[in-house]
């Protein structure tokens, strides 16, 4: 079982995946903002070789691609929960109006997951990796459920409720 998170900025999927990692299974970090966090230090250092979503968009998605295949690579057991999946590329790349990576149509996507659950926004938070604002969160939101939808996959809704709510509604659905 690979179960991916799916949803806009700020949809609680990181919490989640800190509590279903409490309750002893294997999780899959989210690679974009691991790699904002890279680029923003060195942005500090040298500015022209950066690589942020607000300053060369493609080569950024480029990069989150190849990190999320490495997470995705190094999962070691066989049930495990993805703070996104690799579709989302698709989605932020439309958004963005950029060309989606060569390397994406080579992988296999459809049925690369066994579950997807599509968050439902909470109240939106700003912090210096998420630098939306609420209205492009949500078109983000959208655009990320309509790119797995068209890839075939069935999205298992989560409403907003508490995050124990949440992972005990996943569990449900998993077993």
């Amino acid at each position: 079982m690979r179960a991916a998170l799916i949803g806009g900025p700020c949809t609680g999927k990181s919490t989640l995946c800190d509590e279903l990692a409490v309750r002893g299974y294997e999780i899959v970090p989210e690679g974009a903002r691991q790699i904002i966090l890279e680029q923003q230090v060195i942005e500090a250092h040298t500015p022209s070789v950066a690589k942020l979503p607000w300053t060369n968009f493609a080569a950024f998605e480029e990069l989150v691609l190849e990190r999320q295949l490495l997470l995705e690579d190094r999962v070691k057991t066989d049930n495990a929960f993805l703070d996104r999946g690799i579709l989302d590329v698709i989605a932020y790349c439309k958004m963005g109006n950029v060309t989606i990576p060569a390397s994406l149509s080579r992988l296999q996507t459809r049925n690369r997951y066994t579950h997807i659950f599509l968050l439902e926004q909470v109240p939106y938070r700003n912090d210096a990796q998420r630098t939306e604002t609420p209205e492009q969160a949500a078109l983000v939101h959208t655009a990320i459920a309509n790119v797995y939808r068209e890839f075939g996959y069935n999205l298992i809704h989560l409403p907003v409720m508490s995050v124990q709510q949440r992972a005990d509604k996943i569990l449900q659905h998993v077993r």
